[in-house]
């Protein structure tokens, strides 16, 4: 299904899926019902058109909440889901805040629940503080995820640290050269003056996902355009 993913084959992640979902459940099988859900959520999220699968994440919930209130592993994998839905696809932090604050109360002390509700916090006017507490927070426990390395660099930013955010985003772009964090650190490049690096780095981003939302805002917010 990855792979599938990876060349844009959708008609194969589903019939990956229908053959799945028709094995029978075993003790100890590699693909249990646990990672059975996983497989599920991603196919939805990265494959369905975006009010389908938004239908969808919202009948999953839905039918949780009714039939397993108590399976507090599901629930917490479907807020998840649908509140990195929210944010990545849908472009709505409020509803993602929700979602993940819920997602966050499973589990108070998960750095990846800390980092996902407080980079999500930083899109929000008048929540950038308490964003980046949780992403420290986060950052305290995992100090070497680069996921959580560029929301912290990012947030810094945000309050107005830009040299302090450098180190951090660098240290993110370096590990996971994604176009995301490719906005971020040409971001604080460009406010330190370092014009040429950002470019680079933009680049290299575009390179790389040319179609993503973040880079293709900060791009046309300081009026950079590549082929």
């Amino acid at each position: 299904m990855l792979v599938a993913d990876e060349r844009k084959q959708v008609g194969a992640q589903k019939e990956l899926l229908d053959k799945l979902e028709k094995l029978p459940v075993k003790k100890g099988r590699f693909f249990n019902e646990d990672i059975l859900d996983r497989l599920r959520l991603f196919y939805i999220v990265k494959s369905l058109p975006h009010d389908e699968a938004l239908n969808k994440l919202n009948s999953l919930l839905n039918e949780a909440l009714e039939k397993n209130p108590n399976n507090t592993q599901l629930l917490s994998r479907l807020y998840h889901s649908r509140g990195n839905f929210y944010a990545d696809y849908l472009h709505q932090p409020e509803n993602a805040v929700s979602d993940l604050e819920k997602y966050l109360q499973f589990d108070e002390e998960n750095p990846d629940a800390q980092n996902a509700l407080g980079y999500t916090l930083l899109s929000i006017s008048g929540r950038v503080d308490e964003g980046v507490l949780l992403i420290e927070k986060a950052y305290k426990k995992m100090p070497d995820s680069p996921a959580i390395q560029d929301s912290l660099g990012w947030g810094y930013y945000l309050q107005g640290k830009v040299k302090k955010a450098l180190p951090y985003l660098q240290k993110a772009f370096s590990k996971m050269p994604e176009a995301e964090i490719a906005a971020h650190l040409g971001e604080v490049l460009w406010e330190l003056n370092r014009k040429d690096e950002a470019r680079e780095v933009w680049q290299k981003g575009f390179n790389k996902e040319s179609d993503d939302f973040v880079l293709k805002n900060t791009l046309k917010k300081y009026q950079v355009t590549f082929e």
